[in-house]
């Protein structure tokens, strides 16, 4: 709710950062294969954001513009926050209690005959592929990089080595989630079936306080804003 200032970047940044310190090291290591190149695309992204062409005569036809490259890199920096954010939420919430909790903070809409099952199911397939898409990718990296006999990182691709890494990826992703529809189709699994399982989430007194403090939190943020 903040994020429409600098300042708010910044906050949002400190408490990113701290709610990382709980992260097991794997975790914040493999964040940096997401980190990295963002910045890097940030980088580029803000310069050519910032080029502009002049038609004066007697002057230098390309310029900087400093506002444009500023205004840039505000928007990337609160979409690389946010990218941030969704990668701690994957990493840090358990799979199956974050189904639970779709099911369980959605269970209001299943009586306007909303497809909450569908839309849970949904999202937690979209989580699990996440994690998916990430060791295919480690796995055909190292297939390009043994093959065109590159001595960079593991998980590093050359430039010129994308197209053979795309192609067999996407073919293996699409081969992958046709093996999950034919092994749910079998299975008769289906979104209504989820919540047949038993529920391990339990309301504690923990999460009684987290939910008043975010209430607080929220209403500050709501009076800064206005």
């Amino acid at each position: 709710m903040q994020l429409q200032v600098w300042s708010g970047l910044a906050a949002a940044a400190l408490l990113l950062g701290l709610s990382c310190l709980g992260l097991p090291r794997a975790a914040i290591r493999g964040s940096w294969k997401i980190t990295v190149p963002f910045l890097i695309f940030m980088f580029l992204s803000i310069v050519l954001g910032g080029l502009e062409w002049g038609t004066a005569d007697g002057q230098f036809p390309l310029g900087f513009a400093t506002e444009r490259a500023w205004s840039a890199g505000f928007v990337l920096t609160r979409l690389f926050l946010i990218l941030m954010a969704g990668y701690w939420l994957v990493v840090s919430t358990p799979y199956g209690q974050l189904v639970q909790g779709l099911n369980w903070a959605l269970s209001f809409f299943r009586k306007m005959k909303l497809p909450v099952e569908s839309f849970a199911l949904a999202v937690s397939l979209l989580f699990r592929f996440i994690p998916l898409i990430l060791r295919e990718w480690q796995r055909f990296s190292a297939i390009v990089r043994a093959r065109g006999k590159a001595a960079i990182r593991p998980g590093m691709v050359r430039m010129r080595d994308i197209p053979a890494l795309v192609v067999p990826l996407l073919l293996a992703m699409f081969h992958k989630a046709e093996q999950m529809t034919v092994a749910m189709e079998m299975k008769k699994i289906d979104g209504k079936q989820q919540l047949l399982k038993k529920s391990t989430l339990r309301w504690q007194p923990k999460d009684t306080l987290i939910f008043i403090w975010s209430v607080v939190i929220f209403g500050v943020l709501i009076v800064m804003r206005d």
